[in-house]
């Protein structure tokens, strides 16, 4: 009897096979969990992003003594250091001319969140403040 030293083509064809169909099956699973990431990040940026707001807003009353609803943007919260600028931004992505304390990114879409729109409520009888984005 002959000693065989490997595989046979078939035997090969079968692991190729059987290697393609769990990636066919594992690689969408993996794109939904990484945009359900991308979307809980996204979610977690908004609510600092309005957290932000209104720490800006309460720091503008003290300091003034006005109270009104106050309309701002995520590029005044940068500006004034309510929120930090997301870090390695490329050029192509964030105008750094018109936003030259740097950019907040959309993490599911990749857009730039500094033109976003915030509008501010600030209650005269109890100061109590709610921010909510603006469309």
């Amino acid at each position: 009897m002959k000693r065989r030293n490997g595989f046979t083509l078939v035997e090969l064809l079968v692991v190729i096979a059987v290697i393609g169909l769990i990636a066919g099956i594992s690689i969408p699973s993996v794109l939904k969990i990484k945009d359900s990431i991308n979307e809980k990040a996204l979610e977690s940026r908004k609510n600092e992003i309005l957290t932000a707001s209104e720490l800006y807003a309460q720091d503008y009353v003290e300091e003034t003594g006005y109270i009104a609803d106050i309309n701002i943007t995520v590029d005044n919260l940068i500006v004034n250091e309510y929120i930090k600028a997301d870090k390695d931004v490329s050029a192509e992505v964030c105008d750094v001319i018109k936003y030259k304390s740097g950019c907040v990114i959309n993490s599911s879409d990749k857009s730039v969140m500094n033109d976003l729109k915030i509008k501010v409520t600030i209650d005269a009888l109890s100061k109590k403040v709610s921010a909510s984005f603006v469309k």
